[in-house]
């Protein structure tokens, strides 16, 4: 099953990486869009290894991956204040959410791999089974994003980004 999301989530960020140009938001908020994506990929690759253990029941290792998301998080944010980055910053501050996602996804492999759970080995469903049995919960899923938020895709094309922000921000 792992296999199976690790490659969808690399075709879901290729597509979205190359629609990218296509949003006509300008050079900075595409830059702003990528940074999203690996954070989309690192931030949902780790919610499957912590979804593993929490089905093992070894929730004092889901509580120990999020703690460690948050304080790597919180000691970036502090560095990030300390370097001379100038208008750089804000993406500097946006680059730090896939990173403390990549730190604790990479700290859940190495538990993992230690605990002896196989991630990358047969033995179990099949790719094709595991899209069979899961394609309505995805369907439900996609339908309600889209439902939740297409106010802010349309207000994005009527308004300006400054105001689509606001009104996101609001929410």
């Amino acid at each position: 099953a792992f296999r199976t999301k690790l490659g969808l989530v690399l075709v879901l960020a290729a597509l979205l990486a190359l629609g990218s140009p296509f949003l006509g938001k300008g050079p900075e908020l595409e830059r702003y869009f990528l940074v999203f994506i690996a954070w989309l990929v690192l931030d949902g690759l780790g919610a499957t290894l912590r979804a593993l253990f929490t089905a093992r029941e070894e929730l004092g290792t889901v509580a120990a991956l999020r703690a460690v998301e948050k304080l790597l998080l919180l000691a970036l944010f502090g560095l990030l204040f300390i370097l001379p980055l100038g208008e750089r910053r804000f993406l500097g501050l946006l680059i730090l959410f896939p990173v403390a996602s990549g730190g604790a996804f990479l700290l859940a492999l190495v538990l993992a791999q230690r605990r002896g759970i196989r991630l990358f080995s047969g033995g179990g469903p099949g790719w094709r089974r595991i899209l069979a049995l899961s394609w309505p919960f995805a369907g439900s899923v996609i339908m309600a994003n889209i439902t939740l938020h297409s106010d802010r895709v349309l207000l994005s094309y009527l308004k300006d980004d400054a105001a689509t922000g606001l009104y996101d921000a609001a929410n």
